[in-house]
């Protein structure tokens, strides 16, 4: 039997995988942040924009006042899959973090911010 991930991957844009994970680092996301987290590393062809209003559709998200979530089963499905690589985890834990030192509601740099650290951690290696 599989999974509504599984079900949901399988007929799903090449990346969505890699996204999702990204977006379940997060324990509840408004749509800005969302979107930021799709700009790190989006799908090639689709705009952020679009993807988040998708997932609003999806049946395992649940909205909560202006925030929305994952549903606790999915999002710990999504942090185990071994889609995203490390960096781009990372890069978002760390956005996320430097987000809400700041406390930023535009959340304009939080993608910036984060592609930096990616590009940063692949130029160590």
């Amino acid at each position: 039997m599989t999974t509504i991930i599984e079900d949901f991957l399988e007929t799903a844009p090449g990346g969505t995988g890699r996204v999702l994970q990204a977006l379940a680092e997060a324990e509840s996301l408004t749509d800005d942040v969302a979107r930021q987290i799709y700009e790190i590393e989006p799908i090639e062809g689709g705009s952020a924009d679009l993807f988040v209003r998708a997932l609003h559709y999806a049946n395992f998200t649940v909205p909560r006042n202006s925030e929305w979530h994952f549903v606790p089963e999915v999002r710990r499905e999504l942090q185990g899959l071994a889609i995203a690589n490390p960096e781009l985890l990372q890069a978002v834990n760390t956005a996320l973090i430097h987000h809400g030192d700041e406390g930023d509601p535009q959340v304009h740099d939080l993608a910036r911010h984060a592609r930096g650290h990616v590009v940063a951690c692949r130029e160590e290696r």
